[in-house]
């Protein structure tokens, strides 16, 4: 069985059972039944034209997600049924990362529709791994230049601060007074701020409210920074399409995320879905 048939299953099966219930939900709109019906079958017979490498059934899978996006327009929102079809719809056009953002987003309605996981992991086994091979941060002096401009997340960058003001007020009360002199206060006190500050971004860290990304766009350049011109590439290719990704900050047009890998960059918002 290919993977096309196994999409296509899960997809017609869970078609079925949704379209009354779309009904049910939204009085309002009458035809949105038949709208529903009317793009499902117009997905199938682009699956059907597809095998045979057609590019009518290119053009058909098109209007399929067109038409999907039209009825999530008219309910003014989205659902599972929504996201989990234009998820096998692009997964058939051969764009992963809109497929994984699609099947992360039906996800969150309902993680246990029939074929939604065996659909998001297929796409997530044809997403390549991000080559981790080293940028334009060559050799020493570019790397402590790399360090030097890298643009610091809030949270990396309240710690830096914290460090350096610990120890700088430490310094100079040894300096001014001397160890043996100096009272207990003045030695706990740089001590106890770096504490709440640690428990302070403790907890903002651990907020339930980071958001998920997916890259969409196969040139998102991962960077040291928020910039094209000042800051070069962390990795020497390009982030694959599909891959996931946390969102930890947000600065114009630019977020600061933390891939699969644990590692940090800046890469640009337009590039990334966010679920």
């Amino acid at each position: 069985m290919n993977h096309a048939f196994i999409l296509r299953i899960a997809s017609v099966v869970f078609l079925f059972v949704l379209s009354p219930a779309l009904t049910a939900s939204d009085q309002r709109d009458a035809s949105l039944k038949a709208r529903f019906a009317a793009a499902s079958a117009t997905y199938e017979r682009s699956i059907d034209l597809l095998e045979a490498d057609s590019s009518e059934g290119v053009r058909l899978l098109d209007t399929s997600i067109a038409e999907f996006r039209g009825i999530a327009a008219t309910l003014d929102g989205t659902s599972a049924a929504l996201e989990f079809n234009l998820g096998n719809a692009y997964f058939h056009r051969g764009d992963l990362g809109l497929a994984i953002l699609h099947y992360r987003r039906a996800e969150r309605f309902d993680r246990s529709l029939p074929g939604l996981r065996s659909n998001l992991a297929l796409a997530r086994s044809r997403v390549q791994p991000i080559d981790e091979s080293a940028g334009d941060a060559e050799g020493l002096p570019r790397r402590i230049g790399v360090f030097l401009s890298a643009a610091w997340s809030f949270t990396a960058g309240a710690w830096l601060v914290a460090a350096l003001w610990s120890v700088g007020w430490i310094l100079a009360l040894l300096r001014a007074t001397g160890i043996a002199t100096m009272p207990r206060w003045l030695i706990l006190s740089p001590i106890a701020f770096s504490v709440l500050l640690a428990g302070v971004l403790f907890y903002a860290s651990s907020e339930p409210s980071l958001q998920i990304g997916v890259v969409v766009d196969e040139a998102v350049i991962a960077r040291t920074g928020p910039g094209e011109r000042s800051y070069p590439p962390v990795f020497a290719s390009p982030i694959p399409t599909g891959t996931e990704l946390t969102i930890e900050e947000v600065r114009a047009g630019w977020l600061y995320v933390r891939f699969p890998n644990g590692r940090t960059a800046w890469v640009p918002a337009e590039g990334i879905g966010i679920l």
